[in-house]
């Protein structure tokens, strides 16, 4: 899910010795330019709240590919195109609604897991919390999830901040931070992935087979934040049971709720979309031609993608 722009520049080699001699015009030039006409705001302002989630594949993927090669080209870059890969659905979320209707009615902080299917319209149903998060759990619930919306998720005690969440670091601090941690390569990160990709296809198989109406996550963060990840979206991998990640803070309240009796009931409306026409991904690339006659090059990468969730709510693109 890495969409990511290349631009190809001069690669600048200098000795030690050069090393040490700093061109304080060019670095004054330098810290002027980013200071005084940076467009990053403007950028993300249009990234964000024109374009708004891009999850891929998606239309708003779509729009980004072609803003982000408009803009390549309006800045002088050379060769802007896109190339592509095998990825596969495109997904995106229409609108969606989450209340709690009993004991009381209240609107919850909710969105649709990416890649889950629609709704049947709006459904209405109580909640079961059954905390399952291997096979090994499955047992426990056979025969008590049918009609139900299932809550998976274990429910924490949530993470009251112990300290202020800035700090002004001083120099000293900050010089600690003036170093360069070689990447660690973890050879197992890619069974970690099928693993969680196959559990989830499980869930997915046993929910549907037990009549749950759709499932609920707790969401990894306080704070009302949200996420929707999910991570099936090759052909042939989409689930049968509609799912929603809900806010920490509502989800626990439901399950206290449940826990003191009698369930509550909720009312779920997630209209999605499924986006098959182009099942390819794309990174978008652009060079910034350079003069050494050595050929070497310069890359960035960034993310153009995003998860679903609208940027106020969603966990920022890396």
């Amino acid at each position: 899910m890495r969409a990511s722009l290349l631009v190809a520049a001069l690669l600048l080699s200098a000795s030690p010795l050069a090393a040490q001699s700093v061109d304080r015009n060019e670095t004054a030039r330098i810290v002027d330019e980013g200071f005084n006409r940076s467009q990053i705001m403007q950028t993300a302002e249009y990234m964000m709240d024109h374009i708004g989630p891009r999850l891929t594949n998606s239309p708003g993927m779509r729009a980004a590919e072609e803003w982000t090669q408009a803009k390549f080209r309006e800045w002088g870059l050379k060769n802007v195109h896109k190339e592509g890969f095998d990825f596969g659905r495109g997904w995106w979320i229409e609108r969606s609604t989450v209340r709690m209707t009993s004991p009381r009615p209240i609107e919850l902080t909710a969105i649709p897991i990416a890649w889950t299917p629609a709704t049947p319209g709006r459904i209405s149903a109580p909640v079961i919390v059954a905390p399952m998060s291997e096979v090994g759990h499955f047992a426990r619930w056979h025969g008590k999830l049918a009609g139900k919306i299932v809550m998976v998720t274990l429910p924490d005690t949530g993470s009251e901040p112990g300290e202020a969440p800035f700090k002004r670091w001083s120099g000293d601090e900050l010089a600690k931070f003036d170093t360069y941690e070689q990447p660690k390569y973890d050879p197992e990160a890619s069974d970690r992935r099928i693993k969680r990709l196959d559990y989830a296809s499980k869930l997915d198989a046993f929910l549907k087979a037990e009549g749950a109406v759709a499932y609920a996550v707790m969401s990894g963060r306080d704070g009302k934040l949200l996420h929707g990840s999910g991570y099936l979206f090759g052909a042939g991998e989409t689930q049968a049971v509609p799912g929603i990640e809900i806010a920490a803070e509502d989800y626990r309240r439901l399950a206290r709720l449940a826990k003191t009796g009698p369930a509550p009931t909720l009312e779920v409306e997630s209209l999605v979309h499924f986006e098959d026409a182009d099942q390819k991904a794309y990174n978008v690339i652009a060079d910034i031609p350079g003069t050494d006659p050595s050929g070497a090059y310069v890359m960035a990468g960034a993310h153009l993608d995003s998860w679903a969730a609208p940027p106020t709510m969603a966990r920022a693109p890396r």
